[in-house]
């Protein structure tokens, strides 16, 4: 019987991979179109902010389906609040590291010119819902679980831990990183994420993270402009 492996056991076909690229690719344009157009009717913005909410909620239910959440609610709590103060620690020494010699990332300063310009909830929507949903299932999953058999005659853990790390390179470079200083500050924050999918086996779980750092995120770069 064929060893498979306890975290990456689905299937990865050309099609799903199709998908997750049409929407890694073509998500964003529709949010972006409701801020650099200026003067789109409201009614338009609740339509878009609505499609994107329930695209979220059709991706989540057919690609999350079959992962489950294990432990009690504070368990999962905690491991969620511990990954957030992970990302904030690991942000914090690499910003140190690189002292003055630092600048935003340009994904980071695309998302905060275009808050400057026109606020737009379908923005928000795709940061802190569609946006984290597609990439946790891309990058901690299907690209782990095609790397993974790459790597032969290893144990099973070293090779799931590989293949997110592979992933996660990938996930750093899918936001257009223009130094190794912005590179960090996504690998940083992909390998929380991968700590988080690996150690726990719940995509649900390294998502919701993911959904509450963008939140975050997005707050604080609201408030700060």
């Amino acid at each position: 019987m064929k060893y498979l492996s306890k975290r990456f056991n689905g299937k990865y076909g050309f099609f799903k991979f199709l998908i997750l690229l049409i929407l890694i690719i073509l998500g964003p344009v529709p949010a972006s179109y409701s801020i650099l157009i200026m003067g789109v009717d409201k009614s338009v913005l609740y339509i878009m902010t609505a499609a994107y909410v329930l695209v979220a909620f059709l991706f989540f239910l057919i690609f999350y389906r079959r992962f489950k959440f294990y432990g009690g609610f504070f368990e999962n709590l905690r491991v969620v609040i511990l990954a957030l103060l992970g990302i904030y620690l690991l942000s914090f020494l690499i910003e140190f590291a690189f002292g003055e010699n630092i600048t935003n990332p340009e994904n980071q300063e695309t998302i905060e010119s275009m808050l400057r310009m026109n606020f737009s909830p379908a923005l928000i929507a795709h940061i802190v819902l569609l946006g984290p949903l597609v990439e946790e299932y891309t990058f901690r999953e299907y690209l782990p679980g095609v790397f993974r058999n790459i790597f032969k005659r290893r144990d099973q853990d070293i090779k799931d831990f590989l293949a997110l790390i592979m992933a996660n390179i990938l996930f750093s470079l899918a936001h257009m990183p223009t130094d190794i200083y912005s590179f960090l500050v996504y690998f940083s924050i992909g390998f929380v994420l991968v700590l988080v999918r690996f150690f726990t086996n719940n995509l649900k779980l390294s998502a919701l993270v993911h959904i509450f750092w963008n939140l975050l995120s997005s707050l604080l770069l609201y408030f700060a402009i």
